[in-house]
This record gives structure tokens, C-alpha cells and sequence, in this order.
């Protein structure tokens, strides 16, 4: 798909795994469900998983009778049609791994050639704000304060620092607490130049990590003594892959959701990191898409087979 004169290859079914459908299903390229602009019993609605075009069959709107994804995106998260095109922009757009076209790539996003990060002092205006969706996930108080999660109450969402290799914060995830939907701050850097709790796996000299897909994932390992890193969604880009490589990290346990997209992301990580480290899959309980689903005793039962040691937080 292009945006702004940019080609960019989106991962349209994991977007559209964020949001609650009623009686969806994917038939070929095609993910089908009942429409998110009205109330239906018969699915009319579908979703190209080729290009993101989308039409809604049984609309008599001709402005929501069909389009392209990135104005499904805007009415699915309530934002406007410029904003989607910078968040799929910041997420999607092809990161080069040379350092000197790094650089330059970064510069370009960035508009002063500045490496964007953030200080404490601006992190404070969340962090002293708190608010119990994570912990009702499971996520510890411990967690939450190490990792110096946050809150705005105004858009009542939780605020997730992202931080750097060397732990200055680069961006922030706002991630609303009553409906399944999420958005970067502007300024942030691409969190695909990022591993989410890279910073404290080096900290800690960990050889043996979980890689998931989304930060509550990694977070839930952590509470139980567990290094874990996020990729923030469903593929690796050359910067997280020599993230990873130049880490220390020694082990990697792949625990990318339990699902299709899920599926296809841990063989693509399979292929580019097999040849320079020990792999190892995560054994997911019937039935159960991703780790924060799991109870205590399934995750450590999946854990445990792969045999090593928990760790204690002292960072």
C-alpha cells in the first residue's frame, strides 16, 4: 500500500485483530464479519487482506459502502484520516540496516536530524498517575513501576514508555483502557528502530528471552520471572533483528501469538535468526491465543519445559 508517496507492506489481519467483531472469519484473502457501522445478524462486510480495500455490502451510505483500509482504520479508532497515515507509517515503513542509511532514515522522521528521546521530567506527568487495567490483567505493581508505565486520565489510557538500547525513552503507546485501541505520541520515534524491555534484558545480562508480539505479553512474563522482549506487532525489521543479535542474548524462546498471523511471524523468525542462535518455541494450551491469556499454572507448565531458571527483579 502507498502512503505519502511511500510503499509500505501492512499487516492488514493483525490490525484488524485489534477490534471486537462479531461473527468474523477469513475465506481465501478475504476476512469477513457482521459491519462496524451498523447492526447486522448476516455478515456483509469484508476486508481485501491483499490490498485493505474493504466494502460493506449491505450499506446504503454510499460513504460506508467502501474504501480503503486507511479509513476503516480512521472510524475504528476514532482519529482522523491524517493521524492513520502516520501511525501506519511509523509502524510499516522499511527501516534500512546500514547504520549510515539508518541514520539518514531517522533524521528524515525526525524533520531536524535529532535522535528523539524523551525526558523523565515529561514521563513524570504519567507516571505518577496510576490505574488498575494492568494490574486486572495480571501484570504486577513491581512490573509496572520498573517499566515506569503511566497514565492519562483525560483519554483514560494506560501510557507505556518505549526506551532505547541504552534506556532513554524514545516513544510512548497510549492504549485506551475501555476499548481495544491504541496510538503512538507524534514526536516518537519508530518502534520499529526498538525492542520493547530490550533495555532491561541487557541491564540484566539475560541469555535466555521471550520474544512476543505485544507488551502486555512481555510484561506478563516478567511478572513471573521471565525475561521477555515485545516487537510491538507481527514482523522484525533489520534494525530489531541486529537489536537482538548485538544484545547478549544467547536463547530466544518465540512466543508470538497463537494464531495465524502469529503463526507466520515465528517462522519468518525462524528463518532470519535460526543460523545465529538457539531457537526455541513456546508451547501454547489448547484454545489459548496469546501468554497473557494463559492462568499462572499453564504458563509456567509451558515455561518449564523449556528449563530454565526464573528470575528475580532487582534493576
Amino acid at each position: 500500500m502507498k502512503i505519502n508517496g511511500a510503499e509500505i507492506n501492512i499487516d492488514f489481519l493483525a490490525e484488524l485483530e485489534y477490534f471486537d467483531w462479531s461473527k468474523n472469519v477469513i475465506k481465501g484473502d478475504k476476512f469477513q464479519a457482521c459491519s462496524p457501522f451498523r447492526a447486522e445478524h448476516n455478515p456483509s462486510f469484508a476486508v481485501n487482506l491483499e490490498n485493505g480495500l474493504w466494502v460493506d455490502s449491505g450499506s446504503i451510505d454510499e460513504k460506508l459502502h467502501k474504501g480503503n483500509f486507511i479509513s476503516l482504520l480512521a472510524y475504528l479508532r476514532n482519529e482522523e484520516y491524517e493521524e492513520i497515515e502516520d501511525y501506519l507509517l511509523q509502524k510499516y515503513s522499511t527501516i534500512l540496516s546500514d547504520t549510515e542509511d539508518l541514520q539518514l532514515n531517522l533524521n528524515l522522521c525526525m524533520g531536524k536530524g535529532q535522535y528523539k528521546t524523551f525526558s523523565k521530567e515529561f514521563a513524570s506527568q504519567y507516571y505518577k498517575k496510576k490505574d488498575v487495567y494492568l494490574t486486572n490483567r495480571g501484570i504486577s505493581t513491581e512490573v509496572q513501576n520498573i517499566f515506569e508505565i503511566g497514565y492519562e486520565d483525560k483519554m483514560t489510557a494506560i501510557v507505556i514508555p518505549w526506551h532505547d538500547n541504552r534506556g532513554n525513552i524514545v516513544t510512548f503507546k497510549y492504549r485506551f483502557t475501555e476499548r481495544k485501541e491504541f496510538f503512538y505520541i507524534k514526536d516518537g520515534q519508530h518502534i520499529r528502530n526498538h525492542l520493547y524491555g530490550l533495555y532491561f534484558c541487557i541491564k540484566m545480562k539475560a541469555k535466555i528471552v521471550y520474544l512476543c508480539e505485544a507488551e502486555i505479553d512481555a510484561l506478563t512474563l516478567w511478572t513471573y520471572g521471565y525475561f521477555a522482549i515485545a516487537v510491538g506487532g507481527s514482523s522484525l525489521s533489520d534494525v530489531q533483528k541486529n537489536l537482538i543479535l548485538n544484545s547478549g542474548i544467547e536463547k530466544l524462546v518465540i512466543a508470538t501469538d497463537n494464531d495465524q498471523v502469529g503463526h507466520r511471524f515465528r517462522n519468518a523468525l525462524k528463518q532470519e535468526l535460526a543460523a545465529h542462535m538457539t531457537l526455541y518455541d513456546f508451547k501454547f494450551p489448547s484454545g489459548k491465543k496469546d501468554i497473557n491469556e494463559l492462568k499462572e499454572s499453564e504458563l509456567f507448565n509451558s515455561c518449564e519445559s523449556i528449563a530454565h531458571p526464573k528470575i528475580f527483579l532487582k534493576i
